[in-house]
């Protein structure tokens, strides 16, 4: 018989994950079908599943006294770009992991329809975008290494040089791709 580690854990934590992860999939899921694809989105990025019934149980869609196994907050931890719980839960520490930042920071819907930006990360990992609807809407006009493609259409809300490069609703051909997330482990190193 399999047995798992129950978590009696920082509620605030488990709060900051809910965030963490509502912004990663782009918005806060409050149905079953966003639950659905939630898990999906889940399993296609980490390779590990996380049932519908605990994902509505982690949010409170539906009451349980149960809590999150180590191992569930360790997969959902991944699915934000951690390498697992106490990896997430190192960085996120409180205060000490607020303050203010000098680094360049672009705003979607300040920027001009048919503006063109340019984001590269690790070596040799780089795309070129076109606004092409207000307030967020992007499409790819050229990359490199990475799996965005020529074509592909997505939403953008801020790009900041060091943090993970976040686009949410793409799609390709008319086919819903969820959100990508790139720069997982360096940050977005240039912003043009």
């Amino acid at each position: 018989m399999k047995s798992t580690t129950v978590m009696k854990t920082d509620p605030d934590k488990l709060n900051q994950l809910r965030e963490v992860i509502e912004e990663t999939f782009g918005r806060k899921p409050g149905s079953p079908t966003d639950f659905d694809n939630l898990s999906y989105q889940i399993l296609s990025t980490t390779g590990n599943k996380v049932g519908v019934s605990t994902l509505k149980r982690f949010w409170g869609y539906i009451k349980s006294p149960y809590n999150a196994t180590h191992t569930t907050l360790s997969i959902l931890a991944r699915y934000t770009g951690y390498r697992d719980w106490d990896s997430f839960c190192s960085h996120y520490k409180g205060d000490e992991d607020s303050d203010f930042s000098s680094s360049r920071l672009i705003i979607s819907s300040e920027l001009n329809l048919r503006c063109s930006v340019y984001a590269e990360w690790e070596a040799e990992k780089w795309l070129r975008l076109i606004k092409i609807n207000q307030p967020n809407i992007f499409e790819v006009t050229e990359s490199k290494n990475i799996k965005l493609l020529p074509g592909d259409i997505l939403a953008i809300d801020t790009l900041i040089i060091g943090e993970k490069f976040i686009a949410r609703d793409c799609r390709r051909n008319g086919m819903d791709l969820g959100t990508y997330i790139g720069a997982r482990k360096t940050g977005i190193k240039a912003i043009q």
